[in-house]
């Protein structure tokens, strides 16, 4: 989809260092993600995570989120060795400011694993996204959204590996009980 009328320029180079110029980068960046813009993206994610790094540090929770979406914008733009860095640093992040036991570790495992399955390396997504599944559900419930995303993310990662719905339905009920 493409946005019918266009939208504001910002000056990346003159707007302020402020939490609500990062906030707002971030924001728009991600609309430019979602719409599949991604020339019009990175810069507004690059510049949002450059004013959280600045303000907050390289320990905060927004930074984090900042490496989740570079991260996930540069593995959908199939620039994989850009993303993987990205992405870990949002695992470590999260898992240090949340433990493995929280909802925004789960996506992050999600995220990465997803990215590995795109790189074609099975085993490492597998375990990944295994994590995040079992913890998004110990965490929100089978039934919630994220959990039923996870569980296709799974799914599809099985049918990548040549498995058949049998054998995916065993496996899932096999680790996961579901």
């Amino acid at each position: 989809a493409k946005i019918s009328q266009p939208l504001p320029q910002v000056d990346l180079k003159k707007e302020p260092s402020h939490l609500d110029v990062a906030r707002s980068c971030n924001n728009l960046g991600a609309l430019y993600d979602t719409l599949g813009e991604y020339g019009h993206a990175e810069p507004l994610y690059l510049r949002a995570n450059q004013i959280y790094e600045n303000l907050l540090g390289k320990q905060h929770l927004e930074t984090a989120r900042g490496y989740n979406n570079l991260g996930t914008l540069y593995k959908n733009q199939g620039k994989y060795k850009r993303a993987k860095p990205f992405l870990q640093k949002a695992v470590q992040l999260h898992e240090c400011i949340f433990g493995q036991q929280h909802p925004l570790t789960a996506n992050s495992y999600n995220n990465l694993g997803v990215l590995y399955q795109a790189q074609g390396k099975f085993k490492r997504a597998e375990l990944l996204l295994l994590k995040a599944f079992k913890n998004i559900v110990r965490c929100l419930g089978l039934q919630h959204p994220q959990s039923l995303i996870f569980r296709n993310n799974l799914i599809f990662l099985y049918k990548s590996m040549g498995l058949s719905d049998n054998a995916i339905e065993n496996k899932l009920h096999m680790e996961c009980g579901s």
